[in-house]
């Protein structure tokens, strides 16, 4: 995940602990599964700005949806992750797949974290920047529907 508009740009200056601060303050846009059922765990991936550089919406849909064919093989889902005042928002998947497959989709698409889901518990896992996998509390109290 990264954070754009201009308050929120990565720049050099910024640390790993900048952008985890960032990023624990995600919700995420999601209307409920028919069965409202998820599966667990799962990983939440994006492939919209890379290495937190703000794309244009054209650039980062076809990223997106390069991401989603990869995904063809396994369960997901759309959802989106976002600022809490929901002005900056990237479109992302839910993904049912092992935490090194999903660290792995993060490498290729250059993302600094992704999202890790157990249970209700959300855990930021750092891709390529520094620190350890934090959890940030319920996962279930940060979607808006």
């Amino acid at each position: 995940m990264s954070y754009g508009n201009e308050a929120l740009q990565i720049t050099p200056k910024q640390t790993s602990d900048d952008l985890m601060a960032l990023y624990s303050q995600t919700v995420f846009l999601f209307r409920t599964l028919e069965d409202g059922h998820l599966p667990n765990p799962f990983a939440i991936i994006t492939a919209s700005n890379p290495l937190g550089q703000i794309l244009s919406k054209d650039e980062n849909d076809q990223r997106n949806r390069q991401l989603q064919k990869e995904l063809s093989h396994v369960l997901h889902e759309k959802i989106i992750g976002a600022s809490e005042d929901l002005e900056h928002q990237e479109h992302s998947f839910i993904v049912q797949i092992s935490k090194p497959a999903a660290i792995g989709l993060a490498l290729k698409y250059d993302q600094n974290a992704i999202f890790w889901v157990e249970g209700d518990d959300l855990h930021i896992i750092p891709v390529l920047m520094s620190g350890d996998e934090v959890s940030v509390g319920s996962f279930r109290d940060r979607l808006v529907t």
